[in-house]
């Protein structure tokens, strides 16, 4: 394994310089996201079409195979495979090129992620902020697919060229997915170029400390950096006891960088408080697992395009607070949104 130097954004003389316009989002990797996703609408359908999915418990409650007839053959295929291809690789609302661009009118929130937070399939958490929030202008800077190595290498430099007031940090969730599956790694390694071609508990560690550091050097932001949700809504399953070890590492990052502009919001803990006060264990065991999360990520994309709600979509495969095991619903995201609000207002 290489021990490649974590690396410092151009940022450090930006403000003395030539200002930054970080590139419009959504127009590289439109052939991969294209594939990815058309394969995975494919593998959706016929693991619904012919009864695969895990827990058949739910199966009836879910109707993908009605849906998909009452849409018709290769008509369903090419609009939800286009409405897919869009959710991968469409820019999310009012990132930080047009926000830069259009001349930082109001001091920024910038949310760093992933898909939860890039929000094209995933419960709006960055939209509810900015409806309690409306003297800040809310700037997502997340992308669908991406991990921790990608928010060092480009999407830093992005957030500093927003000169952000408060800055928010989930990521890292696509990262542990490919430790616990190395086979789901292989997306984010090819498509966005890791150059040490793996990803491992040792990379997310010093990511995570370059991140923070890094926005804390080169940011007058105050920093809330959440710990990761769980994959799959059974707190005690496999897939879980990656992200309890990828937690510890967050907050261990947080207390070694040290900085009084950070907080830890422990978005875990608090998606865990909701589901213990209004579930069982027994049904929590029974709900969708995240190794069946692709095919559930079709059913969702239908029922979003049918005007569902993300509780509509995550309620027959039996989850509270995320809609396909691995994203948020409108419940889950509503507990994020509170607590990025709560946070704010301490500030």
């Amino acid at each position: 394994m290489s021990t490649r130097t974590p690396r410092t954004p151009k940022s450090k003389s930006r403000r003395e310089g030539t200002p930054f316009v970080p590139p419009r989002q959504g127009i590289n990797g439109f052939e991969d996201a294209f594939k990815e996703y058309s394969m995975m609408f494919v593998g959706g359908f016929v693991a619904f079409a012919v009864g695969k999915i895990q827990g058949p418990k739910y199966l009836p409650e879910v109707a993908v195979l009605p849906i998909t007839c009452l849409l018709g053959g290769v008509a369903a295929y090419s609009l939800l495979a286009l409405y897919l291809l869009n959710s991968g690789v469409a820019p999310p609302d009012n990132d930080p090129h047009n926000y830069v661009e259009g001349g930082k009118k109001k001091p920024a929130l910038v949310f760093l992620g992933d898909s939860i937070t890039h929000q094209k399939l995933s419960g709006e958490f960055c939209k509810m902020v900015a409806k309690a929030k409306p003297e800040l202008s809310i700037v997502n800077c997340g992308q669908n697919s991406i991990g921790t190595d990608t928010i060092v290498v480009e999407r830093v430099d992005w957030v500093v060229a927003c000169e952000p007031k408060f800055v928010s940090v989930m990521i890292g969730t696509n990262d542990i997915k490919g430790i616990y599956k190395p086979e789901w790694a292989e997306g984010t390694i090819s498509n966005f170029h890791i150059k040490e071609g793996e990803i491992t508990f040792s990379t997310f560690r010093r990511n995570m400390t370059s991140i923070v550091a890094n926005l804390v050097k080169y940011t007058d932001a105050k920093i809330a950096v959440h710990t990761l949700p769980p994959m799959g809504e059974d707190l005690e399953c496999e897939a879980n006891t990656f992200i309890y070890k990828a937690n510890s590492i967050i907050k261990e990052v947080v207390a070694r960088v040290g900085s009084a502009r950070i907080t830890l919001i422990d978005t875990f803990a608090n998606l865990e408080k909701y589901l213990l006060e209004t579930t069982t264990k027994e049904y929590r065991e029974k709900g969708l697992k995240v190794d069946n999360f692709g095919d559930a990520k079709a059913s969702v994309a239908i029922k979003r395009l049918l005007g569902f709600g993300y509780d509509a979509c995550g309620k027959p495969f039996g989850l509270t607070v995320m809609c396909d095991a691995l994203h948020l619903n409108d419940t889950g995201a509503k507990i994020v949104a509170d607590a990025v609000v709560a946070w704010m207002g301490e500030e």
